[in-house]
C-alpha cells in the first residue's frame, strides 16, 4: 500500500408504502458549500460547542458494547460513521423517539441547539480539505423517491447544517437500477474502495430515501517505516497461543508517548496534523481478557492531553481487519427501542408518521503498513413501512505491541474518534 487512505460511508434507507405528491429539491443550492467549507464565513451558529465531548462519550459507550459482543476477536468500528448517520436521522425524530436518540447517542435534547453544534463539528471536518499535505473530501447525499414529500424544514436543516444535497430518483419503478446507480456513485466517490454498499435486494418499491455520507482521506505516516526492518516475530494472542506476524519497527526521537500503571500509549502521526492514530498497549493483555482493559472516554481525553514527546523504539504489527456489525440488537439493549417499532415517530422527516428503522448495519476495513493506514466503513440504516537508528547514548522507551491492544484513529481538532478497534493477532 503506497498511501494511507481513510474513508467511510453512511447509508440510510427510508421507506413506506404510501405515494404522495412529490417535493422538488435542489441540490444545486448547496453544491458550492458542499464541495468545500468557507472558513472565512462570518456565520457562527454556536459560541460554545460541547458536542465533541458527547460524541466521544457515545463512541466509547457503543465501542465497549461491540467489544463485549466480540470477545477475543480483532475488529474495527467507525463511531464517526454511526454518529453522523444517526444525527441525520435524529434531525427528523420527534417526541419519545427523539428521546431515545438523546439517551443512546447523547445528542442535545434541544434540536435548535443540536443542529448548530453538529454544524460546527461537521464544518471542522470540511475545513480539513484546506490541508494540501493530504487529500480529503466529504459529502452528504440524499437520494429521494420522486413521488415522496419531505418536510421543508427537514430539507432546510439537512442543507444548512449537514451541507446535504438531494437527487430525485425512481425507486418505485426502478429500484434495482437505482441500487446499482447508488452503489456506483459510492464506489466512484471512494475511488473504488467501497463496492456494493447496498446489498442486492435491500431496495424495493417501498423505498423512499437513501441517505449517504461519504468521506475520503489519503495521507502517509509522518515517519514512514523502513520496509527492510520489518521482521517476522511472535504475537502473543493468549496465554497458550501465539502467531507469527510481520512487525514494523523504528526508533525515533520526539514521538508522542505516555505511560502509566495500566497502559503504554503511542501516538502515530500522519504527514497531516489533522489526524493521528493512538495505540493503547495494556501492561498485560490477552485476547480473552482485552475487554477488561477497556477505559472510559474521560480517561481517553486525559491521555490526549497527557501525551508528551519522548525517544521511543516501537514495533507495531502490520495488520488488516474486516468487520461487520448489526446494531439493531445492540442499540435495543441500550434502550433505543421505539425507533425500531411501529410507534416510531419520524414525522420531522415527512408529515406521515409511517416509517421506522428496520436495520442498522456497518462494514469496516482497517489496515496499517509501513507507509500508512487504510480504512473504510459503511453504515446502512434501513427504514421500512410501519406495519401494524539513533546514537547508543540516547535512552529509549520500548513500545513492543506484541500482545492484544486497542487503537483509536482520531481527528485532532476535538480528538473525537473516527475509527476504534481491537487487534488480537488474527
Amino acid at each position: 500500500m503506497k498511501s494511507a487512505i481513510l474513508f467511510f460511508i453512511l447509508c440510510l434507507l427510508f421507506s413506506d408504502c404510501t405515494l404522495k405528491k412529490h417535493t422538488i429539491t435542489n441540490d444545486e443550492s448547496v453544491k458550492n458549500k458542499q464541495n468545500i467549507y468557507n472558513s472565512n464565513s462570518t456565520e457562527n451558529f454556536s459560541s460554545q460547542n460541547s458536542i465533541d465531548i458527547d460524541l466521544t462519550k457515545a463512541s466509547f459507550k457503543i465501542f465497549k458494547e461491540i467489544a463485549l459482543n466480540n470477545t477475543g476477536k480483532s475488529f474495527s468500528f467507525s463511531p464517526a460513521s454511526l454518529n453522523l448517520a444517526m444525527a441525520m436521522v435524529y434531525a427528523g425524530a420527534i417526541g419519545s423517539t427523539a428521546d431515545e436518540f438523546n439517551k443512546t447517542f447523547l445528542f442535545n435534547k434541544d434540536l435548535n441547539k443540536f443542529l448548530p453544534e453538529i454544524y460546527d463539528y461537521y464544518s471542522s471536518l470540511l475545513r480539513i480539505s484546506e490541508d494540501t499535505s493530504m487529500e480529503f473530501r466529504i459529502i452528504n447525499k440524499i437520494f429521494i423517491e420522486k413521488t415522496y414529500p419531505l418536510n421543508t424544514s427537514y430539507i432546510n436543516n439537512i442543507e444548512k447544517f449537514f451541507y446535504g444535497n438531494f437527487e430525485q430518483v425512481d425507486f418505485f419503478n426502478e429500484f434495482r437500477q437505482q441500487e446499482k446507480y447508488i452503489n456506483k456513485y459510492v464506489s466512484d466517490f471512494t475511488k473504488q474502495r467501497i463496492k456494493n454498499l447496498l446489498p442486492e435486494g435491500i431496495l424495493n418499491e417501498m423505498t423512499k430515501l437513501v441517505l449517504i455520507n461519504a468521506l475520503y482521506l489519503k495521507s502517509n505516516w509522518k515517519y514512514s517505516f523502513d520496509e527492510s526492518f520489518t521482521r517476522e516475530k511472535l504475537f502473543f494472542v493468549d496465554s497458550d497461543k501465539s502467531v507469527q506476524n510481520q512487525f514494523m519497527s523504528q526508533r525515533k526521537q520526539g514521538v508522542k508517548y505516555f505511560a502509566d500503571q495500566n497502559f503504554q500509549v503511542l501516538e502515530m502521526e500522519y504527514k497531516t496534523d489533522k489526524f493521528s492514530l493512538l495505540i493503547f498497549l495494556p501492561r498485560e493483555s490477552k485476547a480473552s481478557n482485552i475487554t477488561d482493559k477497556f477505559f472510559s472516554a474521560e480517561y481517553y481525553s486525559n491521555i490526549c492531553k497527557s501525551l508528551y514527546y519522548d525517544n521511543v523504539h516501537y514495533e507495531i504489527p502490520k495488520f488488516k481487519t474486516e468487520s461487520s456489525f448489526s446494531f439493531r440488537s445492540l442499540l435495543e439493549n441500550m434502550g433505543m427501542i421505539e425507533a425500531f417499532s411501529d410507534n416510531a415517530d419520524f414525522s420531522g422527516i415527512s408529515q406521515n408518521r409511517d416509517i421506522k428503522i428496520s436495520q442498522i448495519l456497518q462494514k469496516v476495513f482497517f489496515e496499517i503498513d509501513e507507509k500508512g493506514s487504510e480504512a473504510a466503513a459503511a453504515t446502512t440504516v434501513v427504514m421500512v413501512q410501519v406495519s401494524s537508528a539513533m546514537p547508543v547514548t540516547i535512552e529509549y522507551q520500548y513500545f513492543i505491541a506484541n500482545r492484544p491492544f486497542i487503537y483509536v484513529l482520531k481527528e485532532n481538532t476535538f480528538n473525537t474518534p473516527l475509527f476504534m478497534g481491537v487487534y488480537c493477532g488474527e
